[in-house]
């Protein structure tokens, strides 16, 4: 008897196991017309919470959003239309799936159609692997790079500031004062700077001033 495509991944899964599980998290079959599984490796419980039992006969989403259900299947539909004119495509996709605890984890699915011997039924096969440790380095340098632009920005609008205060306010000879010329009141430099600029100052001795002051007669 011709075996199905789905005995024949889940035999192949058991002579390759510890090459697949150095690749993959799991390895799946679903119809493409009714979108329910007819074969899930056995780790699915490990990964996403659900034992292959529970999943077998499901339809997909109950691993996706509503909204990225409709995109999964938007792409099948492209996939069959190609497959009907003799083309096979492959389709790498990277998405976040709702465990069976609600939590989610970002994961890289790799699938392709094919076409069932026996049934002649066009279905998909798929391998996922967990990328959730990527999608949070990648979160991270996003958040690095973001916060390292604000302050390139902050520092080049307070030194544009300064620049202003430079050459439009008046600044006491003597006690270095600012005058600020909406209400005429003489501002402590610092303080002047910290209200217009939002910056503030932290307050050292400059190397000629620590020679001068600690210096031993």
């Amino acid at each position: 008897m011709t075996k199905t495509i789905e005995q024949k991944i889940a035999s192949n899964e058991k002579r390759y196991r510890v090459i697949a599980e150095s690749l993959i998290d799991n390895v799946w079959v679903i119809d493409a017309e009714t979108y329910r599984f007819l074969y899930i490796s056995t780790d699915a419980y490990e990964t996403r919470g659900y034992t292959q039992k529970e999943l077998i006969g499901h339809t997909a989403d109950v691993f996706f959003s509503k909204d990225s259900f409709e995109k999964l299947k938007s792409l099948v539909n492209e996939a069959k239309n190609k497959f009907q004119t003799g083309i096979t495509t492959s389709h790498k996709l990277e998405t976040e799936i709702i465990k069976k605890d609600q939590t989610t984890t970002w994961i890289e699915i790799s699938a392709k159609l094919v076409k069932d011997e026996d049934d002649g039924r066009l279905k998909i096969i798929g391998l996922s692997k967990d990328i959730n440790l990527r999608k949070a380095a990648e979160k991270e340098k996003e958040k690095i790079l973001s916060e390292l632009e604000t302050a390139l920005k902050e520092k080049e609008k307070l030194l544009d500031q300064i620049k202003k205060l430079e050459t439009l306010l008046p600044i006491c000879a003597s006690c270095r004062r600012i005058r600020d010329n909406s209400d005429k009141k003489w501002w402590p430099f610092e303080k002047y700077i910290e209200e217009k600029s939002e910056s503030k100052f932290s307050h050292t001795l400059c190397p000629d001033c620590q020679e001068i002051l600690y210096s031993k007669k």
